[in-house]
């Protein structure tokens, strides 16, 4: 099964080849809205820069520009890098300080693939994967009893309310509140669950 990756904080690189500078940067992104910001701000980084390309997957959706290079040899090969990757919400820039050498189509796609893989080669990685978190409503003389089971079975408790009705939150990979109703028959007076997506550390492989 194909694993969805991403990142949470920015990394860069920058590489030269025949007198051009070019600057990688992959970044999170929360929004596509984030878009057209993060390129302005390249852009007034990096006042000389001829080019700013990039590629970005959000989601199901992704978008790349090759911004006055010539077609196919930055945008497009910057998204095949994010998507050979598994990497989504994320954006990959990568920008060209010319140097006066034209590189050619050839040398030139080598070198923006070269120049993004490497910051995608530093990047620390999460998996994006899901889970049900769970909500209980308990009487207070009741709380430790259900949360001893928690415990020993090993769930992931999020968080805890001491009070005449106590709360408890946990994450589970199945909805187990018919379980938890059969085995703690009139303990649990309310009980609410929702999906929500949660990320773990991954490691090249």
């Amino acid at each position: 099964m194909k694993k969805i990756l991403t990142i949470k904080e920015e990394y860069e690189d920058k590489i030269e080849v025949s007198k051009s500078q070019f600057y990688s940067f992959l970044i999170p992104l929360s929004s596509e809205e984030e878009v057209p910001l993060l390129i302005k701000e390249k852009r007034m980084q990096f006042v000389k820069a001829r080019h700013v390309c990039y590629a970005y997957i959000f989601n199901s959706n992704y978008k790349y520009s090759d911004d006055g290079e010539p077609s196919g040899t930055a945008g497009k090969p910057l998204y095949e890098l994010l998507n050979k990757n598994n990497l989504t919400n994320c954006i990959l820039i990568v920008v060209r300080i010319f140097g006066g050498v034209l590189l050619g189509a050839g040398r030139l796609l080598r070198t923006y693939v070269e120049s993004g893989l490497n910051s995608i080669k530093k990047a620390n990685k999460f998996e994006i994967y899901y889970e049900f978190l769970i909500k209980l409503e308990i009487k207070l003389e009741n709380i430790n009893v259900i949360k001893g089971y928690l415990v020993k079975y090993k769930y992931e408790i999020k968080n805890v309310i001491y009070d005449e009705i106590s709360t408890i939150e946990f994450y589970s990979s199945n909805d187990v509140i018919k379980e938890l109703n059969n085995n703690f028959y009139g303990m649990i007076l309310q009980s609410e669950i929702k999906k929500v997506e949660r990320l773990r550390e991954y490691k090249d492989e």
